[in-house]
């Protein structure tokens, strides 16, 4: 009887390639269930269908493996080298940035506050129409129009109108301002053109 201490196997043949083992005559005791015997064999088929999917397998790692090697590597390599390019400059200006220390630099960055911008528009529209109601009334009273007449309620409401639309379109300006001045600081702060 053959104890093998080595076996190569080719699924596809069914041949033994390499094999090491001792001749063994004595006795053997069988590790069997308590049911009886039972015997093993092997599914030739079975083994060769297996052997040409892993066959299979293999090949198409080889492929995905050259795919990679000829596009994606390159451009690996590409980004990286691109990345080192940066490398220099970032560290230049994030020397130059080392030195801006104090209120410069918390001013320069911190920007300006879009509501308080909006609040400074809204409040030049308030104070233009502020006195108007008042000059609307002495005016039309001049020319002999009722202040609880259909018209005369009629200019007050789109005055009204007139004024919202004013206060919305201060407070989109304010936001643009601010979004703008605070842009433009930071570009200024980082070197480029305000």
């Amino acid at each position: 009887m053959k104890i093998y201490s080595k076996l190569v196997y080719d699924l596809k043949t069914g041949e033994a390639i390499e094999e090491s083992f001792l001749e063994y005559e004595g006795t053997v005791v069988e590790c069997k269930g308590g049911g009886g015997g039972s015997t093993t064999s092997v599914d030739e088929e079975y083994n060769r269908r297996m052997a040409t999917i892993a066959e299979a397998q293999q090949g198409m790692a080889e492929e995905y493996f050259q795919y990679w090697k000829t596009d994606f590597k390159p451009f690996e390599q590409e980004q990286i080298a691109a990345q080192r390019e940066l490398l220099p400059g970032q560290t230049a200006l994030a020397k130059r940035y080392q030195g801006l220390t104090g209120q410069y630099f918390d001013e320069a960055t911190k920007g300006i506050s879009a509501e308080e911008e909006m609040g400074k528009a809204k409040t030049g529209v308030q104070q233009a129409y502020s006195g108007m109601e008042g000059e609307m009334r002495r005016g039309l009273g001049r020319m002999g129009i009722n202040p609880a007449s259909g018209r005369y309620a009629s200019m007050q409401s789109q005055m009204l109108r007139d004024k919202a639309k004013g206060l919305a379109g201060a407070g989109t300006m304010g936001r643009r301002y601010a979004e703008e001045e605070s842009f433009r600081r930071l570009r200024g702060i980082l070197g480029g053109q305000s």
